[in-house]
């Protein structure tokens, strides 16, 4: 039997590969919206595989300004999960109240070795620590004994 292939239309090529942006999940969004957070849903996947619904049901959800958490797959054709609150929506965009930032620099106190050794004797001096490096009186610091 000779292979049959026919090339597609921009607009049948457009449907058949939708870019990221592109893909309609309005679907979705309403599903997603009808749904309050603490809800717990199943939703049949019919010939969606397993990614692909999680995929556009957290898109969905993001859209919403809420997260999906999955439950561990107990059915082949059936998907669980949860609505959380606790995102901003996309469209209010990611600004983060001042003073927010939990992360910080520690300074080390021994340099980090890089993999070239060096005879005892040849060693550079070492320049004094200055006051802002050196620890506390009294206070310990962390994984020092």
């Amino acid at each position: 039997m000779p292979l049959q292939i026919r090339k597609l239309s921009q607009d049948e090529a457009a449907k058949a590969f939708p870019r990221r942006g592109q893909m309609d999940l309005s679907e979705y969004v309403e599903a997603v919206s009808a749904l309050q957070p603490g809800d717990c849903v199943a939703m049949d996947l019919g010939d969606l595989t397993t990614r692909s619904a999680k995929r556009r049901l957290g898109q969905a959800a993001a859209l919403l300004g809420r997260r999906l958490r999955w439950a561990r797959a107990t059915d082949a054709d059936v998907v669980y999960f949860q609505v959380v609150a606790g995102m901003t929506p996309r469209n209010q965009g990611f600004a983060r109240p001042s003073g927010t930032v939990t992360t910080r620099r520690i300074a080390s106190r021994r340099p980090r070795s890089n993999g070239v050794s060096v005879a005892p004797s040849e060693k550079a001096p070492t320049a004094p620590e200055s006051e802002s490096f050196r620890a506390k009186p009294g206070r310990r610091r962390k994984g020092v004994n």
